[in-house]
């Protein structure tokens, strides 16, 4: 499947650079002989590579207003709401305001892993010496349970975790929410299997409409080429001895067509994945991983919200209704992403 992508868009390559720079025609000659002789792994991962890195310069996709937004905690959003993280009722405070816009589904890219500790009950040990104060913080609602009730009333959120390449990890299995029906037996070999790792706590996974992974494999020069629709997870007690588990977009589209289950095909003779499938609403021809190959747009400011607006109520119903929004943080004193420009 990637090599009919690669030709594909060495085509649109060439007939794009056909009266450009005689360099720019002698790479695109380079990478069809790269595309056309036997190679050791190792050289044709690089080679292909550095051609994708090209096409993408060369012909990025045009940018296609999509329902879909990112709701980003930026460094102004820690500017005007304070430290991150946030308290978890401030977190239900923003799953109140975006639902009050109408949003249609909202996917968190992070994980809720450990107890607020600004909860009441446990700040109430602090004041020991005090125990009526302590008394009356141990009445007061957990943050906890209040942001798994404000989950569970909305009735549309995603919930995230993390799996890991650490077979030792001995970390209880994330809940997986949409049913999965498959028809053949995938092969292993093809797919990516990794062991269960970091969940969101029990409370909260439990009161959401959909669980998902938010792990990636990044090539060995850290830049994402391709995403995981699905992941495999290695399960003892499972029958089969594995898991699959959808990746946040999948999870966010499931919700967003109202479909409770997936369907999985694989090719009968090669247990290669052939397509995913959410009803009749989408049918998905991933690779033979349950990958599927990215095609960047440039930069675009309108695909993010600062969350700060959501709370000072700064954004119209219009600009959310209907809409995916996926919470995460771009703040670059919190989380550095290292990128390789493409």
């Amino acid at each position: 499947m990637y090599r009919h992508q690669e030709f594909t868009m060495l085509k649109k390559c060439l007939l794009t650079l056909r009266q450009q720079h005689w360099r720019l025609i002698s790479l695109c000659i380079l990478l069809l002989i790269s595309v056309s002789i036997p190679q050791t792994a190792q050289l044709t991962n690089s080679i292909r590579n550095i051609s994708y890195d090209f096409y993408q310069r060369m012909l990025p996709r045009p940018y296609q207003a999509a329902p879909v937004k990112i709701i980003a905690i930026d460094d102004e959003s820690l500017i005007k709401m304070g430290q991150f993280p946030w308290s978890r009722l401030k977190i239900a405070e923003l799953i109140t305001k975006l639902n009050a816009l109408s949003v249609r589904v909202i996917a968190f890219d992070m994980l809720f892993s450990e107890v607020d500790p600004r909860s009441p009950k446990q700040l109430a040990h602090l004041f020991k010496d005090n125990p009526q104060l302590s008394s009356e913080l141990e009445r007061l609602p957990d943050n906890d349970e209040v942001l798994a009730t404000t989950i569970k009333n909305a009735n549309n959120i995603v919930t995230s975790f993390m799996l890991s390449p650490d077979a030792n990890t001995h970390k209880p299995m994330p809940k997986s929410i949409g049913n999965t029906f498959i028809k053949n037996t995938p092969s292993l070999n093809e797919l990516d299997c990794l062991y269960a790792g970091t969940k969101t706590l029990d409370p909260i996974e439990n009161a959401a409409k959909g669980n998902a992974t938010i792990s990636y494999i990044a090539d060995v020069d850290g830049v994402i080429r391709n995403v995981p629709l699905f992941l495999c997870a290695v399960d003892a007690q499972s029958p089969f001895g594995y898991r699959f588990y959808p990746t946040l977009s999948m999870e966010a589209l499931r919700l967003y067509h109202q479909q409770s289950a997936y369907h999985i095909n694989a090719d009968e003779a090669s247990g290669a994945i052939d397509s995913i499938g959410l009803g009749k609403s989408v049918t998905i021809h991933p690779t033979e991983s349950a990958h599927i190959w990215l095609h960047y747009t440039p930069q675009r400011p309108e695909r993010y919200i600062p969350a700060w607006k959501i709370f000072e109520n700064k954004i119209d119903k219009q600009a959310l209704e209907g809409h995916i929004v996926f919470i995460g943080v771009t703040a670059t004193n919190l989380f550095e992403i290292g990128r390789a420009h493409v």
